[in-house]
């Protein structure tokens, strides 16, 4: 017979401010069907091997916060019953007792979050069951992220789709690419002046204008003079 309790739960991570249990549902859903899906795919339907403890240890947390962010009493939280289908090795080798224990100790977690339940990142779900990129696209995993990119490469590739998506919308909207710009190019360094310098002697016509100078005088007339607001 096994020991009571597995050996171990994962670490919850900080519940968000914007913190709602259908986030928590969502996401918890989400997880457990990529563990079902690896499950699936992997043990055609059911795990019986050893195995079975580390897909239940993956699970649990986010099958208990599912229940109670459902609003289903505690009493009625049962992760047997899912180990039964998806793991029935350890579901056949513990008792009862085994998985209450499983669940008390995700339960006692959320007691540091006003009792509202939270779940670990999902991150470290990909770790612990060295989800590849090539067994996440052979398992069919959805939600759950390789481990060869982590979080700070995916908000690197975030914020580069972010960067050229913006750049698109102001090429369409008219507006001048910052490379372009008169702050990325400083036309003014090759006359040995500053920018304020240089633009008053654009004005004045005593050094040519390019595109974007005229384009920003036109616009700074625009907005200064009320008569050539009304006639544009």
């Amino acid at each position: 017979m096994a020991e009571t309790g597995p050996r171990r739960l994962g670490k919850l991570r900080k519940r968000p401010k914007s913190w709602s249990p259908y986030k928590i549902t969502v996401n918890a859903n989400n997880v457990v069907k990529d563990i079902q899906r690896i499950i699936e795919k992997e043990f055609d339907g059911a795990c019986y091997t050893d195995d079975g403890e580390m897909f239940y240890e993956q699970a649990v947390p986010f099958l208990v916060a599912r229940h109670i962010a459902y609003g289903y009493p505690e009493d009625e939280l049962n992760t047997m019953q899912w180990a039964t289908k998806y793991t029935p090795g350890i579901a056949a080798n513990n008792p009862r007792e085994w998985f209450e224990a499983a669940e008390q100790a995700i339960l006692a977690g959320f007691d540091n979050y006003g009792g509202k339940p939270s779940i670990p990142a999902m991150d470290s779900v990909s770790k612990a069951l060295d989800l590849t990129v090539e067994r996440r696209q052979k398992c069919g995993v959805l939600h759950l992220c390789a481990v060869e990119r982590p979080r700070d490469i995916r908000k690197s590739e975030a914020k580069v789709y972010d960067a050229r998506r913006k750049a698109e919308a102001r090429s369409k909207a008219g507006a001048t690419p910052r490379e372009q710009s008169l702050t990325a190019r400083k036309p003014w360094e090759s006359y040995g002046i500053s920018k304020r310098t240089y633009e008053r002697r654009v004005e004045r016509g005593e050094i040519p204008a390019d595109p974007v100078s005229l384009k920003r005088m036109d616009k700074a007339r625009a907005k200064w003079n009320p008569v050539l607001r009304l006639v544009s």
